[in-house]
């Protein structure tokens, strides 16, 4: 549930939420996320936002992001009071996060071998003040909703992205290739996750999205761009 905006040091509080949904195609979710404010938060963060896709059959998906979101969520909270907050620090935590909680979910799939080959992608965002912090790996995504309009602040880890950005595949054709959900970076998939780590600068009004391919492979940038300026957290995520 999400909690009424608060006072923190005399600044408004941001307000967060998350949801996830089935959709209409496939019987499981192996989509996961996770919000935390106010209270749940250590001193001085804001919100944290964790997002994660998860990959393998037999739902080995479904307990890759539940890791996930329960690893890097549990290390945040012990690990960022102590992280420098100045300087390069909080984008090297979450590198760090990303690499520790990759190597329990590989460990996980070692022990158990119905779980071998899970994997998942994994977007997470850190916000402290007019700063968002932010660890990626995988074709989930992350937006800024600005003054300018949407931006896409996170790079695809995928296939068709890569033949994109090489001048082999338009955007059109990436779209509809059905090499389009292969991903090439992603938790539980190798012992190097290749996360990327980065800070953005948030203004008062911005809107931060953090969203699986669910979402941004169905529905266009454009119309993700105009429910997220006409609704609130909560309608936007429902709608």
């Amino acid at each position: 549930m999400p909690r009424k905006r608060t006072k923190q040091s005399g600044v408004d509080a941001p307000v967060v939420f998350g949801a996830t949904h089935v959709g209409k195609v496939r019987p499981g979710n192996e989509d996961r996320c996770r919000v935390l404010e106010g209270k749940d938060l250590p001193d001085g963060i804001d919100a944290i936002m964790v997002v994660a896709d998860g990959m393998g059959g037999h739902a080995a998906g479904e307990v890759a992001s539940e890791m996930t979101v329960d690893g890097v969520t549990r290390l945040l909270i012990s690990q960022l009071p102590d992280a420098t907050i100045r300087g390069k620090g909080y984008p090297e935590l979450l590198g760090r996060i990303i690499d520790e909680v990759n190597l329990e979910v590989l460990h996980r799939a070692e022990k158990e071998p119905k779980y071998k080959g899970m994997g998942t992608t994994c977007t997470v965002g850190v916000l402290k003040g007019s700063e968002l912090y932010v660890g990626h790996v995988g074709d989930s995504r992350g937006y800024i909703l600005e003054h300018r309009g949407l931006v896409q602040i996170t790079k695809d880890h995928s296939w068709v992205a890569e033949q994109v950005e090489a001048g082999n595949l338009t955007r059109t054709e990436a779209e509809n290739h059905p090499y389009r959900n292969v991903v090439t970076r992603a938790i539980g998939i190798g012992r190097e996750v290749g996360s990327d780590t980065f800070v953005k600068s948030v203004a008062p009004g911005d809107k931060v999205l953090l969203c699986s391919d669910g979402l941004h492979s169905v529905v266009g940038d454009s119309e993700i761009g105009e429910e997220l300026k006409s609704r609130d957290a909560e309608a936007a995520c429902h709608k």
